[in-house]
């Protein structure tokens, strides 16, 4: 499967592939990531990514899932956070000029704390969509229906 069909993938489509052990999480995460590498210049929606974080937690995740220890059907699978939740060891800015220079926070918002308890670290922070936009520096990415998947998900898994 190539990078482009990984990062077509629906939540579900990626969950059942990394379920049956036909999707790597690491592969699926660099996936993501070259993604976000080669299309952030367009688009402007990703403040900073995680690699070496992401990384780790993917590889992490499949030994985990491999040893037969999934934790659920988002376990393995990569995700961004608007840069208004706090992610212990990065700073909280809501992309804002005035919070710009805010130290990092030293610990995580709570919903931090239950996603990677049920799937992995995150993959980026700053995921800015519609609502956060500033003038002109963000076209429009319409994440809802990705965001309703993510929070049945994280229903279900918990």
């Amino acid at each position: 499967m190539s990078a482009t069909d990984l990062t077509d993938l629906t939540i579900a489509g990626a969950s059942e592939l990394i379920d049956r052990g036909a999707l790597s999480p690491v592969d699926l995460t660099q996936a993501c990531l070259d993604r976000i590498e080669k299309l952030d210049g367009k688009v402007n929606a990703v403040l900073r990514t995680m690699p070496e974080r992401a990384l780790a937690a993917a590889r992490a995740a499949e030994a985990e899932i491999q040893a037969g220890r999934r934790r659920g059907p988002l376990h393995g699978v990569p995700y961004g956070l608007k840069d208004i939740i706090d992610i212990a060891g990065d700073p909280t800015t809501a992309h804002s000029k005035v919070l710009a220079q805010q130290p990092p926070v030293t610990t995580n918002a709570a919903v931090t704390d239950r996603l990677e308890a049920a799937v992995q670290k995150v993959l980026a922070d700053g995921v800015r969509t519609g609502d956060l936009m500033q003038a002109g520096d963000t076209k429009p990415v319409s994440t809802s229906e990705m965001g309703d998947a993510i929070l049945a998900a994280l229903d279900a898994s918990l």
